[in-house]
């Protein structure tokens, strides 16, 4: 076995474990999407392309976090030194993370990574983030999420990015922000009011359908 697709083992609820065997050179952290209760991830010592820290899985080089087990009991999880990409769905229905710390040398949050982390509360963009790449979906249904700050730099927000974060009520737009993607907020029921910044250009289709906006 060398390659594993997205969505294989989606919705297998009852499983645990995983082990990695050392001819495997493609995951797709989708493959296990609803696997709620994946605790731990075994990996060949002889694997070419992985690694394994704190029981987490990278490639071997540790530049990017591929998957985090789903049923991890950690509430707060710092993105490690060297780590520059966050892989799609790397920790999608992750329910106990409740803050992500995002570093300055992390350089894109792949598709779908934290969508339905439904306990997540915090996400902190530390100094320098500016640059990062958020991805489609990327937090959408994160539905905890109280309030957003995103970092001075940033540019854009692509689609469906928050959509679905339901009890999100304040988001903080930098004044370098230039374009909402389609979908970006939509859902975000309990958003009543948001400032937009004036280089904002381009608000994408639908990017605040189901909102509660009253003020903008």
């Amino acid at each position: 076995l060398e390659k594993i697709s997205e969505r294989v083992f989606e919705g297998c609820s009852a499983l645990r474990r995983i082990s990695i065997p050392a001819g495997m050179s493609g995951i797709n952290a989708a493959a296990f999407e609803d696997c709620a209760n994946l605790e731990t991830i075994e990996l060949s010592a002889d694997s070419e392309h992985y690694r394994l820290q704190d029981g987490i899985l990278f490639n071997k080089a540790g530049t990017e976090l591929i998957l985090y087990p789903r049923a991890a009991k950690a509430e707060c999880y710092h993105i490690p030194p060297g780590v520059t990409s966050i892989g799609d769905g790397a920790f999608a229905g992750c329910t106990s993370l409740k803050k992500i710390v995002l570093p300055p040398w992390l350089q894109k949050v792949g598709k779908g990574a934290f969508s339905h982390c439904c306990g997540l509360q915090e996400i902190q963009f530390l100094p320098g983030t500016g640059g990062i790449n958020i991805e489609e979906e990327a937090f959408s249904g994160c539905t905890a999420l109280q309030e957003l700050t995103l970092p001075e730099g940033m540019e854009g927000v692509k689609k469906a990015a928050f959509a679905g974060c339901e009890q999100l009520h304040r988001i903080n737009l930098p004044a370098s922000m230039k374009r909402l993607g389609n979908y970006a907020f939509s859902g975000c029921k309990a958003l009543h009011k948001i400032d937009l910044p004036e280089k904002l250009a381009a608000i994408g289709f639908m990017t605040f359908s189901g909102c509660g906006l009253t003020e903008m």
